[in-house]
């Protein structure tokens, strides 16, 4: 009997395993479809955190960078039509021939502009010769040069205030300059324009900065003045015949052929991709390399100007990254957590179901020897009570015998 209650102790757990691995399984797989719903949420609300803040530090950065360019054309744009009301310039147009005149305007130019503190500042006549010039003793003087296919010039001539900007010829080739023109009238006609050059280049340096780069693209989406050398000069959008032909016949960018910056933009727009080539000496086995950035921009509709800034996302990837890795400690401390307490549950139900066995087992064999002391308490009771009848039965034989043999002496 004892025998047969210990051999029910594995079977009783056999019962048990079935549904304990279906709550494990059970288990493992809401585990893992929070962990996914945890890990997404953790990552969707990090890398908007992450740059919203990028956005808000270089939203203020591009502020500055539009009103630093604004506050730096705006200090030249009305020097010229202050210095077209001068009765010298006048002279000097309506009397060419005039030497004396025209030696003392080009020191009163250069005079002016060292004290503006512009790059140059020159006379044009109406046929679009530069008649005089604050560089007019360099080398290579601007005296002498045509510029009458200038749009600057075209529209000041027209009675406006001419902007333009290109690749500066000398004495500075290939740097990027800003012109002013403004026309000088006399008896109510246009006799010549008066032009400023600004350089445009150093603005450049004022800008760099290690997580964002910053561009200033045209009417036509070329990029002419940036952080990145590499990109200047290239296009963010197709350029057609028409525009590639103007470019060509003002030489407003020199030589420039155009190749395109390889922009590939997300839905939203404001996530872009730039695919570069490595440079020849790249470890990088694949020959281009792209790079996320952040894009943001702002107009400056006067100059028909786009001011854009490229955040790069490394501080937003680390953000999240971080967050990540600590979501997924969390949880994995959770489940391991969880996985001990569960350990510990299960020993403990497997020792109070020993110690149940063992009590049962133990309570059945008691139970088992009380019946056989009880057995043999009645079968010993049964053998007393036959020996005293045995007893009474020889005692009553005895008497018998002894009447018996009392009756025969009698005879």
């Amino acid at each position: 009997m004892a025998e047969t209650s210990i051999e029910a102790i594995p079977k009783q757990k056999s019962t048990q395993l079935v549904p304990t691995q279906l709550v494990r399984i059970v288990f493992i797989a809401c585990f893992i479809a929070i962990s996914a719903v945890v890990l997404w949420q953790t990552y969707y609300w990090s890398q908007k955190i992450g740059l919203e803040e990028i956005r808000e530090r270089n939203d203020h950065t591009l502020n500055l960078i539009v009103t630093n360019l604004q506050g730096e054309l705006s200090q030249f744009q009305y020097q010229p039509a202050l210095l077209a009301n001068s009765k010298l310039f006048q002279s000097v147009l309506l009397d060419p021939a005039s030497g004396p005149t025209l030696n003392g305007l080009n020191r009163e130019l250069e005079r002016v502009n060292f004290l503006s503190g512009a790059l140059e500042t020159f006379l044009v006549n109406k046929a679009g010769i530069v008649v005089a010039s604050s560089n007019w003793a360099a080398d290579r003087s601007l005296v002498g040069t045509f510029v009458g296919a200038k749009p600057y010039f075209q529209t000041a001539m027209h009675g406006g205030l001419g902007r333009y900007h290109a690749i500066s010829g000398p004495p500075d080739a290939g740097e990027m300059s800003y012109f002013f023109a403004h026309p000088i009238r006399s008896s109510n006609r246009q006799i010549g324009v008066v032009v400023i050059r600004l350089r445009l280049g150093s603005l450049e340096e004022r800008w760099l900065a290690p997580d964002h780069e910053t561009l200033v693209l045209d009417e036509a989406g070329i990029v002419f003045m940036s952080t990145r050398s590499d990109w200047r000069f290239r296009s963010t959008a197709s350029l057609n015949d028409e525009i590639l032909s103007g470019l060509k016949r003002l030489h407003q960018y020199g030589d420039q052929t155009f190749p395109p910056l390889n922009i590939s933009q997300s839905v939203g727009g404001n996530i872009i991709e730039i695919t570069q080539s490595q440079p020849p000496n790249s470890q990088n086995s694949s020959s281009e390399r792209t790079t996320r950035y952040l894009l943001q921009q702002k107009k400056m509709t006067t100059a028909g100007w786009r001011v854009l800034i490229l955040a790069k996302l490394d501080s937003a990837t680390l953000q999240t990254n971080i967050s990540l890795i600590v979501v997924s400690f969390m949880l994995v401390s959770a489940l391991l957590l969880f996985a001990v307490l569960y350990q510990r549950r299960l020993r403990l139900q497997e020792r109070i179901s020993l110690q149940e066995a063992a009590q049962a087992n133990l309570e059945h064999q008691v139970e088992q020897r009380t019946e056989a002391l009880t057995d043999a308490n009645l079968q010993l009771r049964n053998e007393i009570f036959e020996r005293h009848r045995a007893e009474a039965e020889l005692h009553k034989t005895q008497a018998e015998l002894v009447q018996s043999a009392k009756l025969a002496a009698l005879g």
